[in-house]
């Protein structure tokens, strides 16, 4: 019994690290030890030990103000990923080839749940340009990047996700259910998706499903100011894909 107490005790402790962590993660800024105790209901002395803890192996920093941010260990952590994640490796040449020939933003994204998130972004050299950040997050109903793998789910998971409350973020936003299922339609039936101004006004992007063992587990999109991603062939965007999902079988 007192073993099994000590055990739970333990994975407490491992919940509570991680809670921290990705609060810091999911900030836009430099955070307090208060603050970190608000957002993640724990208790500030247990936060301060875990920032202590952290320090060491430069998880995480502080600030000339005392708060906390991430740390260059991080880092190590990210590009130790990037290498040993099958989907992220194998895609990496295709990214940089997709990348070289569009010479616009070029992102490699993996499903979480019921977002997609950016784990590789090669940023357009062009001046005006949409800067890809590693870490980004977007809901799977908006924009080509997320909807390419929601049109690939199982019709199953895929009506369950359409029975949530779906966010708008601009006025070209799609939440409408039936419309989502027809677009989801049309992008199975021509192998990617395009989204114009969903995210950000007067932006655009086409996205193409990455499959690991005949599931879909993330995209590959080329993202930019609308008129110069008109002129990017859907084309290019779905053959990268299909290498990728080709290569990872």
């Amino acid at each position: 019994m007192e073993a099994e107490k000590k055990g739970i005790s333990t994975l407490q402790g491992v919940s509570n690290s991680l809670e921290v962590l990705f609060a810091l993660a999911r900030a836009d800024g430099p955070l307090s030890p208060a603050e970190l105790a608000a957002i993640t209901s724990i208790n500030r002395t247990t936060v301060y030990r875990i920032l202590e803890t952290y320090m060491q192996y430069q998880i995480v920093e502080p600030d000339h103000d005392q708060k906390y941010r991430l740390g260059l260990g991080i880092w190590r952590l990210v590009q130790s990923a990037q290498k040993q994640h099958p989907v992220i490796y194998t895609a990496m040449p295709i990214i940089t080839e997709l990348w070289q020939r569009t010479k616009e933003s070029v992102q490699l994204n993996l499903r979480f749940g019921d977002t997609v998130i950016c784990m590789v972004g090669f940023e357009s050299t062009h001046r005006l340009r949409v800067s890809p950040q590693v870490g980004d997050q977007w809901p799977l109903h908006i924009t080509s990047r997320g909807r390419v793998i929601l049109a690939h789910l199982s019709e199953k998971e895929r009506k369950a996700y359409l029975q949530k409350d779906l966010q708008a973020f601009t006025k070209h936003s799609i939440t409408d259910k039936a419309q989502l299922e027809e677009l989801c339609l049309k992008i199975r039936e021509a192998g990617y998706a395009i989204s114009k101004g969903e995210m950000i006004e007067d932006a655009a992007s086409i996205a193409a499903p990455v499959f690991f063992n005949g599931q879909v587990v993330g995209s590959i999109d080329v993202a930019g100011p609308l008129q110069r991603v008109e002129t990017v062939d859907p084309a290019w965007v779905k053959a990268a894909g299909m290498e990728i999902s080709e290569l990872l079988k």
